[in-house]
């Protein structure tokens, strides 16, 4: 990959973040007979979330970083996109909207 070309956006989805830790959805980030995500903007909606990558569960109240409502992050390099789990932080849920680059 040409460290100069600007990542291209291929693939969105929304969501829902509930009591019950989720990650992102593998045939929208790894489409069959395409190329995976490098990167994951994920923007959060609704209510605050804790995440965690890497093999670690959130669970909400205790583990995870916390992001809270309207903030945009960035999730690098497939292998934490592929660990990225989220689950709510108090008790309403909420959802994340999620844009693939690669």
């Amino acid at each position: 990959m040409d460290i100069l070309l600007e990542p291209q956006a291929f693939a969105q989805e929304t969501i829902t973040v509930g009591s019950t830790a989720v990650g992102f959805t593998a045939a929208t980030y790894k489409p069959s007979g395409a190329g995976a995500a490098k990167r994951a903007l994920v923007t959060v909606r609704g209510a605050q979330i804790a995440v965690a990558v890497g093999g670690t569960t959130p669970t909400g109240s205790t583990d995870g970083h916390l992001w809270n409502v309207g903030e945009i992050w960035r999730v690098v390099g497939i292998n934490d996109i592929t660990s990225f789990l989220a689950i709510r932080a108090g008790t309403t849920g909420g959802n994340i909207h999620v844009t693939y680059e690669r």
